[in-house]
């Protein structure tokens, strides 16, 4: 059985779980029903955060990785660096912050349309 101590809800959950529970709600329908709605902002937001720090990650790929992981970082400071090709260097850096600033968008939107208060 999901307790909400062990997956840490807030005031509002483990009194919606019991709730559930006392309705004939199972284990898995208290997940989909309950649970999930209220996590979904805080995933979108964990998945946000990690999504937007990867991508300016260009030297741990580098150590880690060699020269076969390559990442759209790596390629922008290869251009601006190496090649000395700025236009396209800025060009895909530009792509990089118009698709960052949209998912944070997105994500913004995600968050206050499932948020609880």
């Amino acid at each position: 059985m999901i307790h909400a101590a062990i997956i840490g809800l807030g005031r509002w959950g483990r009194n919606l779980v019991e709730a559930s529970h006392d309705l004939g709600a199972t284990p898995a329908q208290t997940f989909w029903k309950v649970i999930l709605p209220l996590s979904i902002p805080g995933v979108v937001a964990g998945a946000t955060f990690a999504f937007v720090l990867s991508l300016g990650d260009f030297l741990a790929p580098l150590l880690l990785g060699g020269p076969s992981g390559i990442m759209i970082s790596n390629i922008v400071v290869s251009l601006f660096g190496a090649a000395y090709n700025w236009p396209m260097g800025a060009a895909i850096s530009l792509g990089m912050l118009v698709i960052v600033v949209s998912l944070l968008f997105l994500s913004e939107r995600v968050e206050k349309k499932w948020s609880f208060s």
